[in-house]
């Protein structure tokens, strides 16, 4: 009969290996799953310019139409554009999100790092 005798690690460094090791397979874990693309530019306006407190911002846009063509001096034919132009507003609202970390993971991190 096979028997695994597993002995206890001599000191917290002999046993850091374990550890991490251990720790890491949890972590893929966690962040294997797979979520669809999302285009979060094309659903979420974000605008970078202006002041970073404004309550919102104005849009102008125009859209035109027309067609150039080529003239002869004497010619009464000439090609307009039009052009319409509006205005529009967006307002800005601020959103957050964050984590939250205790004193034990703080210093679980700080222990991981420095090795």
């Amino acid at each position: 009969m096979n028997q695994i005798i597993r002995q206890a690690f001599a000191d917290a460094q002999a046993a850091f290996p374990f550890v991490i090791a251990q720790g890491r397979n949890i972590e893929t874990r966690i962040y294997q799953r797979r979520y669809p693309t999302f285009n979060y530019g094309a659903h979420v306006p974000v605008v970078t310019e202006g002041n970073a407190w404004a309550i919102g911002t104005t849009f102008f846009t125009v859209d035109t139409a027309g067609e150039a063509k080529f003239l002869s001096g004497a010619g009464t034919d000439m090609p307009f554009n039009q052009a319409t132009k509006d205005m529009a507003s967006h307002d800005f609202a601020m959103i957050g999100s964050g984590w939250e970390w205790n004193l034990e993971e703080v210093n679980q991190a700080a222990l991981t790092a420095s090795t």
